[in-house]
């Protein structure tokens, strides 16, 4: 993969590759010790919940304010609230669903906020259900 990368992105440079246990790191200083020792301008991270809140979190304490954090899971039960501000303009979720859309889904996002204060991420599910009913409805 690296060599792709390499041959199609010469401007790309992986400095890192690091994985830990899921739920199981409380402090990720030494983490962000490693990426900022890196140069890295940008992380890909597949964390989530309490691990991508923690990591925003301590790259915050270290002052690491020049990197971007890009992560799938970004809006994944938690996530948002969690990072809060921290994540503003730093953080940024490569994903087919997200917590700001308008239209319906911005009002059962919105709605089920108000009923179970938590993010729902699961916009897929609310897509696959709409897009059921309009089959239903087309084929009578």
């Amino acid at each position: 993969a690296k060599e792709n990368l390499a041959r199609k992105r010469p401007d790309v440079q992986i400095v890192g590759d690091d994985l830990h246990p899921l739920a199981q790191v409380r402090d990720f200083a030494p983490y962000i010790a490693k990426i900022k020792q890196s140069g890295a301008d940008t992380v890909i991270t597949g964390n989530w919940g309490s691990d991508l809140a923690l990591l925003i979190k301590a790259a915050n304490d270290a002052g690491l304010n020049n990197v971007n954090f890009y992560t799938y899971y970004g809006g994944v039960t938690g996530s948002p609230t969690a990072m809060g501000a921290a994540a503003a303009g730093r953080v940024y979720m490569v994903s087919y669903n997200h917590l700001n859309l308008p239209g319906d889904i911005g009002r059962v996002v919105t709605d089920y906020k108000k009923k179970f204060n938590d993010d729902m991420y699961t916009g897929a599910v609310y897509h696959a259900f709409a897009m059921l009913d309009a089959g239903f409805v087309k084929a009578k």
